[in-house]
């Protein structure tokens, strides 16, 4: 593995780039590159070129961070002036404003499960709505078990094909124990197709089927099957179909409140407050309480688990779908800069962490349980960023450079010195479609440049 720099934009804005998060490609754009600034604005890049394509303002203080929704259609920033701006990533458009109180919005996160309601309406004149829960992609496996666990034990059958195949090949839902034991099940067809889908009849005994492009994360088709047309697997009536912006929650490390804040997508209301509680035996006290300040905030792959740094150096693990806070993670001295979880289905619970106190942490989230401890920085670890393929994370240092590590050497393989200022951050992009193990790295810094790297 290895990072060849590519381009550096000098001057990418008008003081330090603090943030960086890039686009998921639609049907209409490639993945592009979102970046805040001290100067009070978010830019998005082309990174073929690289080419500014707009710049956004509506913000009064500096940026200091930004994410994507899944469907790469809408995207977030929040500012030290205490407002989070959701808006059109193609237009720009303010899709929603939120406010909260001095000091409570920090990094941001949108969970990657986009779930998505599909409907069609059949010759019977039913309206048939299916829930697909995406996953993120992955490259080794294709994560078959969470696309069709909401098929399990409900007598339906799940059906892989090409988007022009004639003929899809049947299989009833496996069980809990075969998906366990085989997660590559996806097929791919003459077209070089992967697809994945879930059945579901209607009272008519139409069979309508949610087919799933897990290879590049997003649903892509309906497919109905002709009435009368029997178990032969012969589908018609390709309906193109794409993620809606509705279904999942942005994640807001809350500062100062000592809480991560959840807002619902379809409604733009925040649901829920995470708070963070004090580690077992300190008493409650204002330097104590301040030190609770949280800075980051990651989803887990499979959008259940949610996982916030504070000042003092604690993780905090929460179960999203109860609300729970479950348990801390110690280790670190000082503040924690940056969170993200592994990209590999089978390291799910595997957690990385940058902070101030120079080190790189690997933790366990489920055995609570620090696995190693990657040092060689000479300065602050500001952000921490994990390989589509699982097999490596990027770090950026306010010792000026970029790092690439292996995680099975557990050891720096290549430093990169091309900034001349602290790395606020450091992104990976999705994979090629032409190579999935090798995709961008994009680096922001304070000395207000942009560098791209090739990951291979």
């Amino acid at each position: 593995m290895k990072l060849a720099p590519l381009n550096t934009v000098g001057n990418a804005h008008d003081d330090s780039v603090w943030t960086a998060a890039w686009v998921p490609a639609t049907e209409e754009s490639p993945p592009l590159l979102l970046t805040g600034s001290l100067d009070e604005t978010v830019r998005l890049w082309n990174p073929e070129g690289p080419q500014k394509l707009q710049t956004n303002t509506g913000h009064c203080l500096g940026v200091v961070s930004v994410a994507a929704h899944p469907s790469g259609r809408i995207a977030a920033s929040a500012s030290i002036d205490s407002f989070i701006r959701v808006f059109d990533v193609a237009t720009n458009n303010t899709i929603a404003t939120l406010e909260a109180p001095p000091s409570e919005v920090w990094q941001l996160q949108f969970n990657p499960q986009c779930g998505c309601l599909a409907g069609v309406e059949v010759e019977s004149g039913v309206l048939v709505v299916f829930k697909c829960h995406l996953v993120k992609p992955v490259w080794k496996s294709v994560g078959l078990r969470d696309v069709i666990k909401p098929c399990l034990g409900q007598q339906r059958q799940v059906i892989v094909g090409g988007r022009q195949a004639g003929r899809c090949a049947n299989w009833t839902a496996p069980s809990e124990h075969q998906l366990k034991r085989n997660t590559d099940a996806a097929i791919h067809s003459e077209e070089g197709f992967i697809g994945i889908g879930a059945v579901v009849r209607d009272h008519e005994e139409d069979i309508v089927m949610i087919l799933c492009e897990v290879s590049f994360g997003t649903c892509r088709y309906v497919l109905r099957q002709r009435k009368g047309g029997g178990d032969d697997g012969v589908w018609v009536d390709y309906i193109p179909f794409s993620i809606s912006s509705e279904g999942t929650t942005l994640a807001a490390a809350g500062g100062g409140s000592a809480s991560v804040k959840l807002w619902d997508t379809a409604e733009w209301q925040l649901t829920a407050t995470l708070s963070v509680p004090r580690l077992e035996g300190l008493k409650p006290s204002e330097k104590s309480g301040s030190k609770k300040f949280v800075l980051s905030v990651a989803w887990s792959l499979d959008g259940r688990q949610i996982a916030c740094g504070s000042m003092d150096g604690t993780i905090s693990i929460f179960d999203v779908t109860r609300t729970k806070f479950l348990h801390h993670l110690e280790g670190h001295s000082m503040p924690v800069r940056s969170l993200v979880y592994s990209s590999a289905p089978l390291d799910s619970r595997v957690l990385f962490s940058a902070s101030d106190d120079g080190h790189v942490h690997v933790y366990d989230t489920e055995g609570k349980t620090l696995i190693s401890s990657l040092s060689g920085h000479a300065g602050w670890v500001l952000s921490v960023d994990v390989s589509p393929d699982g097999t490596a994370i990027a770090t950026g240092s306010s010792d000026r450079t970029v790092r690439l590590w292996d995680l099975k050497m557990r050891a720096a393989t290549q430093i990169l010195t091309g900034h001349t200022d602290q790395v606020w951050s450091v992104a990976f992009g999705p994979p090629s479609k032409t190579d999935v193990r090798s995709c961008l790295l994009a680096s922001v810094s304070d000395d207000k440049s942009i560098s791209f790297y090739k990951y291979s």
